[in-house]
């Protein structure tokens, strides 16, 4: 999968830096410009044609919704996640009704935006593999760009258990039932099972039918070959 080209807009050239050095050394990223204000963002995004704005809301000379709201009226093919302190439900939601893929809130750390950019590299991954989609399918897509906006797994899944699950799965890179993944783990089925579910719907792993001559077909999984290790 190609490099995501990513444009950082912040009127604050030190936090402009540091997002821009945060979001690549996110594996799969390229911050290909830096914007300051409202107008450079525009042009940036006319003349440099990235896959993904960080966009700060707060600019001097025009905010973030009016960029997004030009961006959107010159009918630019440009995903946007907003990098901001506002938390105004009335912002939010006027970000939202303008096409945002995310959001993230200011102040943050690392760990944070590095959860966005892999959540929205999952997303974009899939969309780019279906060509038509289910209403199973789309609610799937939100729930992985919903994911990096959640600190607590689903009650009785904890986050070791589950990294040890995709560190093995990462190093095998070959498809697994449960019961296999739960004897080379030391888990139950039932329990390897449901945290294999879980990376399924979060868009981390992928589930293949695999059809025997009697009975029923069983479900193999198998990690997507994205950068997805959850953190």
């Amino acid at each position: 999968m190609r490099r995501v080209r990513v444009l950082v807009v912040d009127d604050d050239p030190v936090v402009g830096e540091i997002n821009k050095e945060f979001t690549e050394r996110v594996e799969g990223f390229q911050v290909v410009g830096l914007a300051r204000s409202a107008a450079e963002a525009i042009d940036a995004v006319e003349r440099l044609r990235p896959d993904l704005v960080l966009l700060d809301v707060y600019m001097p000379n025009g905010d973030g919704i009016q960029v997004l709201k030009e961006i959107r009226r010159r009918d630019g093919d440009v995903d946007v996640i907003p990098v901001t302190a506002a938390r105004n439900a009335s912002t939010v939601k006027e970000l939202m009704r303008n096409g945002t893929v995310g959001y993230i809130v200011k102040p943050f750390k690392f760990e944070q935006l590095a959860a966005t950019l892999q959540a929205y590299q999952r997303w974009l991954a899939l969309m780019q593999r279906e060509s038509s989609l289910s209403q199973v399918e789309v609610d799937r897509l939100r729930r992985i760009l919903a994911t990096s906006h959640q600190n607590e797994l689903p009650k009785g899944l904890d986050r070791l258990t589950l990294k040890t699950i995709v560190a093995m799965m990462e190093r095998d890179r070959e498809p697994l039932a449960a019961e296999e993944v739960a004897e080379r783990v030391g888990t139950s089925r039932v329990t390897a099972r449901r945290y294999l579910e879980y990376l399924v719907e979060i868009g981390q792993a992928e589930v293949k039918l695999t059809y025997g001559t009697v009975g029923r077909p069983v479900r193999h999984y198998q990690m997507l070959n994205v950068n997805s290790r959850p953190r």
